[in-house]
């Protein structure tokens, strides 16, 4: 039983590198204490930053310069910090993100000095050119 958990659970995160655990009991239909045990026990998949990877996912990542070890994957799977992402490509102000995005501006603030904080905006909440190929 643990095996068929643990294989279901570890191939879910193959398949949706960066999903959260949220996420990954949505898909696997498991409980909270089985998903960290199986978790915690693998060789094959780890917890960073609230994204589960396949263990040394980032090595040899196009990202693992920029993030320094933080793992953009989970980063990008959340849709408000992705819009902004793509909107930041057209430089738009953050009054006009909160616009277009029906969001409060101090919502559209902490998304950004998130995104600043793991490298993926720079000092001048400019997308850096590495992750902006590939958004």
């Amino acid at each position: 039983m643990k095996t068929d958990n643990r294989k279901l659970i570890e191939s879910t995160v193959k398949e949706n590198k960066g999903i959260t655990f949220t996420q990954l009991k949505e898909k696997t239909g498991l409980e909270n204490g089985v998903l960290q045990h199986h978790i915690k026990k693998s060789k094959n998949i780890e917890k960073k930053n609230n994204a589960i990877l396949p263990k040394n996912e980032c090595e040899g990542c196009i990202y693992e310069k920029i993030c320094q070890e933080k793992c953009i994957a989970g980063i990008l799977r959340n849709k408000t910090k992705r819009k902004i992402l793509e909107l930041k490509k057209k430089e738009t102000r953050q009054i006009d993100m909160a616009e277009k995005l029906d969001l409060n501006k101090s919502t559209i603030n902490y998304h950004v000095k998130y995104l600043q904080n793991h490298n993926l905006l720079d000092e001048n909440q400019n997308i850096r050119k590495k992750v902006s190929r590939n958004i």
